[in-house]
């Protein structure tokens, strides 16, 4: 194997990773709380607004969903539509793996969608910009009972798949701007759906990663506060304390928007994996 020298970073890319580093502090200083909303839908101005008066303050995330790159589906994120809003509201994007119908199949079908998954994340902020981030959080979309819970081989597949998506060569040029990009799998999904933390607890027993997951439990459904950190009523019983529960899901179809908490314990952690939208007019950095 011809081993390839890789170029010096350039001195706008160390820029870039410090003004990301800089906006991470920041963030992590403006709410201790770290409240945040998720859609599927496109996020304006106006919903920016509805969520601001349910929480009380800007959402600090987003989550939105992604399959594969060039959709032009709403549901999914549509970069040149909704980044601008997000980016003036200090919003970051919390990455959601959208394939929900595939997640009880084999290993070779969650590999597809893995690198799917990291082609559409990468086209919709640009592979520069990414890559001066520590590392980008991406969950699985899990909705369990009635409709599917997550197959142990499936997540297996998908979360090598995601990894090696930021180091393959669609992203990883080692004679241009050629550091690669972190992603960091983790899983979305119901508390009481054992049988998903069961897979993915059999899953990482095999070899595979997950830097954490994104608990729904709103207790009720519909438009109520959303109620402080805690881990005893959250955290699936069957799921191991080494396994960290990174995200809560609160308040479920308030105005068709959900309402999110980070764990407070790892709330900078969190925020440090999630994107802010690039400026399109000069950080729109795909090369």
């Amino acid at each position: 194997m011809v081993q390839r020298k890789k170029r010096p970073k350039s001195k706008s890319k160390e820029r870039l990773k410090a003004r990301l580093a800089s906006s991470r502090s920041r963030a992590a200083l403006t709410d201790p709380e770290c409240l945040g909303a998720d859609v599927n839908a496109l996020v304006t101005q106006r919903t920016v607004g509805i969520a601001k008066r349910q929480l009380g303050a800007v959402p600090q995330f987003w989550g939105r969903y992604f399959k594969g790159p060039g959709d032009q589906n709403p549901v999914r994120y549509q970069a040149q539509l909704e980044g601008p809003v997000l980016r003036a509201n200090n919003i970051r994007v919390l990455p959601i793996a959208q394939q929900t119908n595939h997640v009880e199949g084999d290993r070779s079908l969650g590999s597809q969608d893995g690198l799917r998954n990291a082609a559409a994340i990468i086209a919709s902020f640009g592979r520069t910009y990414l890559s001066a981030m520590p590392g980008i959080f991406v969950f699985l979309d899990v909705e369990g009972p009635p409709t599917q819970s997550l197959h142990a081989e499936y997540y297996r597949g998908w979360s090598d798949a995601l990894i090696a998506g930021g180091k393959s060569d669609m992203v990883f040029c080692d004679d241009v701007n050629g550091d690669p990009i972190t992603f960091w799998p983790g899983v979305y999904g119901a508390q009481g759906d054992d049988e998903t933390w069961d897979s993915l607890v059999a899953a990482i027993a095999d070899g595979a990663v997950c830097r954490g997951i994104w608990i729904a439990r709103p207790g009720k459904i519909g438009c109520h506060p959303l109620g402080p950190w805690n881990e005893q009523f959250i955290r699936p019983k069957s799921l191991p304390a080494s396994v960290p529960v990174l995200v809560w899901q609160g308040v479920q179809e308030c105005q068709n928007i959900d309402y999110n908490r980070a764990n407070p314990m790892a709330s900078t952690d969190v925020m440090s994996g999630l994107v802010l939208p690039p400026r399109l007019k000069d950080e729109w950095l795909i090369s």
